[in-house]
């Protein structure tokens, strides 16, 4: 993992909600498209707004400890795939089965879909559109510290579609960009956070 700079919680919020704009569940906010394609994270305002809109959709995924984390922009490599698992959900255990990763997700995607269609239709999807460019950037990290196990909070069909992408290329990197990491140690308390299942991993 290289560490490419500290940024706010501010930067990481409009990413995710950057990323996610594109689902009907904000419709109602489209006239405030600005604060997404031209955002001013000196206004204390904006900030606010950007994280009440993103919490219409991700209420229960939202904490104070993401919000009290150290956050940094990072570029993954390979090397760092065994240490991600996904968010902490039924669905993605039973996904994964049980494995909570997504090499234990590949056989529910290719070569044809087994569980959850509608989710391994959306990943084949990506997986489509990405050869060309076989990697996943601002996806979003968490855990307790650099040496920790991370969870994905955000980007869990990229990182899948990318990890079957890249599953034969060893020193490759799996963010060409960025991706996000928030870190602090009171991480497996933080409810979607796989150390909250397993704090021996």
């Amino acid at each position: 993992m290289e560490i490419i700079e500290k940024v706010r919680f501010e930067v990481v919020i409009h990413s995710w909600l950057k990323d996610e704009w594109f689902d009907s569940a904000f419709d109602i906010y489209r006239k405030n498209a600005s604060l997404i394609s031209n955002p001013d994270f000196s206004n204390k305002i904006e900030n606010q707004k950007r994280l009440k809109i993103l919490l219409h959709k991700r209420f229960k995924m939202y904490s104070s400890i993401l919000e009290n984390a150290e956050w940094f922009k990072v570029k993954l490599t390979k090397i760092n795939e065994n240490k991600i698992y996904y968010c902490c959900s039924s669905e993605w255990v039973c996904f994964s089965n049980k494995t909570m990763q997504p090499k234990g997700a590949h056989s529910n995607v290719f070569p044809t879909s087994k569980v959850d269609i509608s989710r391994a239709n959306k990943i084949k999807e990506i997986y489509n559109a990405t050869r060309d460019s076989p990697h996943c950037n601002g996806i979003i990290l968490v855990g307790l510290n650099f040496d920790s196990v991370f969870t994905l909070i955000e980007g869990n069909h990229r990182f899948t579609a990318t990890s079957y992408n890249l599953r034969y290329k060893e020193n490759d990197t799996v963010s060409s960009e960025f991706a996000y990491l928030g870190l602090s140690p009171e991480m497996n308390s933080y409810h979607y956070h796989i150390g909250r299942l397993n704090p021996h991993l």
